[in-house]
């Protein structure tokens, strides 16, 4: 009977215990320790980062683009959601001294002239600008404001929910390299202190 044990013991300490000792005995293996006593730990799995790897403090943020009702009606810092994003990108610009950040103003084409609409655009990445340096006391100089009104709309202008959806601002950060801002884009853009891109053509 002590062999039978001792056999029975071996077939149950190896990967195919639960089998084995079923086929040649008629019984189960004993369950194994519970976590936290002196066995091999279970098996975790590894944790999901929250982000992809990357050089440490150079990876660029993000931060959703904040709409903005018609015709200036209501300022744009004052909707609780607009308020979240701004106080993050306030937050990445505060943490990492290097960053710098592009706001582009975008607009619908709903019963204005494109021109018009392209100061409104910056008029609208003004507000946000300043409403982030008054929250985090950042250099202005780190803050550029761009537009690109009415151009190459997301949505259609057809419809109230589609000029909603166009008229926003973006969050564009970035790392200086000394050349110009616009020329990072592929489309049109025009930049406060920057030459206009046909200028430069």
């Amino acid at each position: 009977m002590r062999r039978i044990s001792a056999v029975f013991h071996r077939r149950c300490s190896g990967p195919l215990a639960p089998l084995v000792a079923l086929t040649l005995f008629g019984v189960a293996c004993p369950p194994k320790q519970a976590e936290g006593d002196a066995t091999t730990p279970p098996m975790v799995p590894p944790a999901v980062a929250d982000a992809p790897p990357t050089t440490p403090g150079r990876q660029i943020p993000t931060v959703a683009p904040v709409p903005f009702a018609a015709k200036d009606k209501v300022p744009i810092t004052e909707t609780m959601a607009n308020r979240v994003a701004i106080d993050k990108a306030a937050t990445h610009l505060k943490n990492d001294p290097e960053l710098e950040l592009l706001l582009i103003g975008r607009t619908d084409s709903y019963r204005a002239p494109a021109a018009k609409n392209l100061e409104r655009g910056l008029r609208r990445a003004d507000e946000v600008a300043d409403d982030i340096i008054r929250r985090v006391g950042v250099d202005a100089s780190r803050i550029h404001v761009g537009s690109r009104g009415q151009a190459n709309p997301e949505a259609s202008n057809e419809t109230p929910e589609g000029r909603a959806h166009n008229r926003r601002v973006e969050f564009y950060f970035f790392y200086p390299d000394g050349e110009p801002l616009s020329s990072r884009f592929d489309f049109r853009i025009v930049i406060r202190g920057e030459d206009p891109p046909a200028a430069r053509e």
